[in-house]
Protein backbone atom coordinates (compact mmCIF):
# COMPACT_ATOMS: atom_id res chain seq x y z
CA UNK A 1 0.00 0.00 0.00
CA UNK A 2 1.38 3.59 -0.94
CA UNK A 3 1.61 6.55 1.30
CA UNK A 4 -1.33 8.02 -1.39
CA UNK A 5 -3.42 4.76 -0.32
CA UNK A 6 -2.80 4.98 3.20
CA UNK A 7 -3.48 8.61 4.05
CA UNK A 8 -6.62 7.67 2.02
CA UNK A 9 -7.65 4.97 4.71
CA UNK A 10 -6.72 7.45 7.43
CA UNK A 11 -8.58 10.39 6.37
CA UNK A 12 -11.78 7.75 5.49
CA UNK A 13 -11.80 6.55 9.34
CA UNK A 14 -11.52 10.25 10.70
CA UNK A 15 -14.52 11.62 9.13
CA UNK A 16 -18.05 10.54 8.05
CA UNK A 17 -19.57 11.09 5.15
CA UNK A 18 -23.34 12.78 5.70
CA UNK A 19 -25.94 12.96 3.13
CA UNK A 20 -27.63 16.22 4.47
CA UNK A 21 -29.84 18.47 2.14
CA UNK A 22 -29.94 21.80 2.39
CA UNK A 23 -32.33 24.79 0.67
CA UNK A 24 -30.69 25.85 -2.26
CA UNK A 25 -30.45 29.61 -0.81
CA UNK A 26 -28.62 28.62 1.68
CA UNK A 27 -25.70 26.90 -0.37
CA UNK A 28 -25.53 29.88 -2.11
CA UNK A 29 -25.02 31.81 0.49
CA UNK A 30 -22.81 29.76 2.02
CA UNK A 31 -20.81 29.24 -1.45
CA UNK A 32 -20.87 33.24 -1.41
CA UNK A 33 -18.49 32.94 1.69
CA UNK A 34 -16.19 30.34 1.43
CA UNK A 35 -15.23 28.79 -1.57
CA UNK A 36 -17.04 25.41 -3.09
CA UNK A 37 -14.09 23.67 -1.68
CA UNK A 38 -14.86 24.97 2.17
CA UNK A 39 -18.08 24.11 2.33
CA UNK A 40 -17.38 21.71 4.71
CA UNK A 41 -15.14 22.77 6.89
CA UNK A 42 -17.46 25.97 7.17
CA UNK A 43 -20.20 23.56 7.97
CA UNK A 44 -18.53 21.63 10.97
CA UNK A 45 -17.65 24.89 12.23
CA UNK A 46 -20.72 25.89 12.08
CA UNK A 47 -22.31 22.47 13.35
CA UNK A 48 -19.53 23.03 16.28
CA UNK A 49 -20.70 26.55 16.72
CA UNK A 50 -24.05 25.46 17.55
CA UNK A 51 -23.48 22.17 19.43
CA UNK A 52 -21.43 24.53 22.21
CA UNK A 53 -24.49 27.04 22.18
CA UNK A 54 -26.65 24.30 22.86
CA UNK A 55 -24.14 22.68 25.39
CA UNK A 56 -24.21 26.08 27.16
CA UNK A 57 -28.06 27.07 27.07
CA UNK A 58 -28.73 23.07 28.30
CA UNK A 59 -25.78 24.09 31.47
CA UNK A 60 -27.78 26.99 32.53
CA UNK A 61 -31.20 25.68 32.08
CA UNK A 62 -30.37 22.75 34.18
CA UNK A 63 -28.42 25.06 36.45
CA UNK A 64 -31.60 27.76 36.66
CA UNK A 65 -33.93 24.85 37.28
CA UNK A 66 -31.81 22.36 39.87
CA UNK A 67 -29.03 24.34 41.80
CA UNK A 68 -31.33 27.62 42.85
CA UNK A 69 -34.39 28.15 44.24
CA UNK A 70 -35.74 31.27 42.38
CA UNK A 71 -32.38 32.44 41.37
CA UNK A 72 -31.31 36.15 40.05
CA UNK A 73 -34.04 37.76 38.68
CA UNK A 74 -33.11 38.03 35.45
CA UNK A 75 -34.13 34.18 35.06
CA UNK A 76 -37.61 34.98 35.84
CA UNK A 77 -37.70 36.36 32.41
CA UNK A 78 -38.66 34.31 28.92
CA UNK A 79 -36.19 31.89 28.60
CA UNK A 80 -37.13 31.28 25.23
CA UNK A 81 -36.62 35.29 24.27
CA UNK A 82 -33.11 34.89 26.26
CA UNK A 83 -32.24 31.95 23.76
CA UNK A 84 -33.00 33.82 21.10
CA UNK A 85 -31.13 36.93 22.00
CA UNK A 86 -27.87 35.01 23.00
CA UNK A 87 -28.10 33.40 19.59
CA UNK A 88 -28.75 36.84 17.89
CA UNK A 89 -25.76 37.78 19.64
CA UNK A 90 -24.18 34.80 18.47
CA UNK A 91 -25.02 35.31 15.21
CA UNK A 92 -23.74 38.95 14.71
CA UNK A 93 -20.35 37.85 16.24
CA UNK A 94 -20.18 35.22 13.84
CA UNK A 95 -20.74 37.70 10.94
CA UNK A 96 -18.15 40.04 11.89
CA UNK A 97 -15.39 37.73 12.22
CA UNK A 98 -16.42 36.35 8.61
CA UNK A 99 -15.98 39.98 7.40
CA UNK A 100 -12.61 40.36 9.23
CA UNK A 101 -11.39 37.24 7.73
CA UNK A 102 -12.22 37.76 4.18
CA UNK A 103 -10.62 41.42 4.42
Amino acid sequence: MGLKDFAYKVSQRMHNRVHVVIPKELTDEVDSVVSERGRSAFICDAVREKLIREKQVNALEKLKTHAFKGGPKEWDSDSAGWVRRLRKESEQIRVKRLRKRDQ
